[in-house]
């Protein structure tokens, strides 16, 4: 994953699939931590998550999403969320 954040280039769009992400302990924690900070450095311009349906799972994604500090949305499936990443780029090109 760090060498994908790096390869990032400005206006580069971000689709997490957290679908299937369920409670996460201590240790998964601090790697999407780790992820945020570098993505909050990156030159990721949007991120999009599909959220996981694990309730604990939607409070500790949407933490990291806040970490991450960029223009985050959530939607509800991978392809809304491919529509809405592209038309925000062409936005702003």
């Amino acid at each position: 994953w760090k060498k994908v954040i790096d390869l990032a280039q400005p206006g580069f769009t971000l689709l997490a699939d957290c679908r299937n992400m369920i409670t996460h302990p201590t240790s998964v924690k601090e790697m999407h931590e780790a992820v945020a900070n570098r993505l909050a450095e990156s030159n990721i311009s949007y991120v999009a998550e599909v959220s996981p349906t694990d309730r604990i799972a939607v409070l500790q994604v949407t933490g990291v999403m806040k970490q991450i500090g960029k223009g985050s949305i959530k939607v509800a499936d991978i392809t809304l969320g491919e529509n809405i990443l592209d038309q925000l780029t062409h936005v702003e090109n």
